[in-house]
């Protein structure tokens, strides 16, 4: 059965390729950070990259994340003010939403405020030089934008047929025009009489990154050592688990350490293979998971999203200069 942070990490995804919502929703992720998807498809981060030069935040305005299609809405306005000669009123604007569907999920983004990595190229010729070195795990995701949003929030109705009731603040035009969107966009933050998981956002939430990349799958059989070179369409990795060289898993957290970092000397990729692939066809955009690639085995043994990392709290993360580009 899939966990509420699969339904909530899916929902998201579809609807906006190549991005991904935190999980829990909100928790803070920065460019530069480096980690992982796990079988729920939440991100964990190891670490993050210090000294990178990042864009100035860009403010991005409110924006409403929902699939009409899970709700059955009845929207309903009450002017408070008279038009008058003016071509705009306030006017209180109330959704009932009824999920159709378990896990039914809004995310709305206040102020929002984009930021993400300058010299892309530069920092991924620093990666192909770590996994060389083999201080880069060969499935590790780099993140290379996010979303800060210090108002919104995110809700998540647990149960098909439970109704949620929503109040914005929101304008009509002068024939007294309102449309579902501007309703649910809203001036101000918005307020819930009932609900079933809410989270409300602070100034350092991110509830989106995007843009994440990682080394090509199609690569990987050729990196991991002590794999011999792939011959056919199936791989048997060390843990004895058997996948398709061109669609492994979207992790490689059931292998021993070793066997995610790139050895010259036991992986069938030769050096000069790897350093005379063009960036691009090294690396790729994540808009998927579990489309293009199996989701990760069983757990075989104890992995890193089991692990306390001593974080220091929600979101922490530790900071590692970029010039070492190596494991935390």
């Amino acid at each position: 059965m899939a966990s509420m942070c699969k339904d909530y990490v899916e929902w998201y995804n579809e609807m906006n390729p190549a991005a991904w919502p935190t999980w829990e929703p909100g928790e803070r992720v920065e460019p530069g950070a480096v980690g992982f998807f796990d079988r729920d498809k939440r991100f964990h981060v190891y670490h993050t990259l210090t000294g990178l030069r990042l864009t100035p935040e860009r403010e991005t305005g409110p924006h409403l994340h929902m699939r009409s299609n899970d709700f059955d809405i009845r929207p309903s306005v009450q002017i408070d003010t008279p038009i008058g000669p003016h071509p705009f009123a306030f006017a209180d604007a109330e959704m009932s939403l009824r999920a159709k569907r378990k896990n039914a999920s809004i995310l709305q983004v206040d102020d929002a405020f984009d930021c993400e990595l300058e010299d892309i190229l530069d920092v991924l010729e620093g990666v192909r030089q770590a996994l060389l070195d083999g201080e880069w795990e060969i499935d590790a995701v780099l993140v290379t934008r996010r979303v800060r949003s210090p108002a919104g929030f995110a809700l998540i109705i647990s149960e098909r047929g439970q109704a949620v009731t929503l109040r914005a603040e929101a304008e009509i035009s002068a024939a007294r025009v309102i449309t579902l969107a501007s309703v649910g966009l809203g001036v101000q933050a918005s307020r819930f009489r009932s609900a079933t998981d809410l989270w409300d956002f602070g100034e350092l939430s991110t509830p989106i990154f995007m843009n994440t990349i990682r080394v090509k799958t199609k690569w990987w059989a050729r990196m991991i050592p002590g794999l011999p070179p792939p011959t056919g369409r199936q791989i048997i990795d060390h843990t004895g688990h058997a996948w398709s060289a061109d669609k492994p898993p979207w992790n490689l957290q059931h292998l021993p350490d070793d066997a995610r970092h790139y050895d010259a000397s036991a992986s069938s990729m030769r050096p000069e293979d790897l350093k005379n692939l063009k960036a691009m066809e090294l690396f790729e955009f994540i808009q998927h998971l579990g489309v293009d690639d199996e989701e990760p085995p069983p757990e075989g043994g104890e992995r890193f999203d089991e692990v306390d990392t001593g974080s220091g709290g929600e979101g922490a993360a530790v900071a590692v200069p970029v010039e070492a580009f190596a494991r935390a």
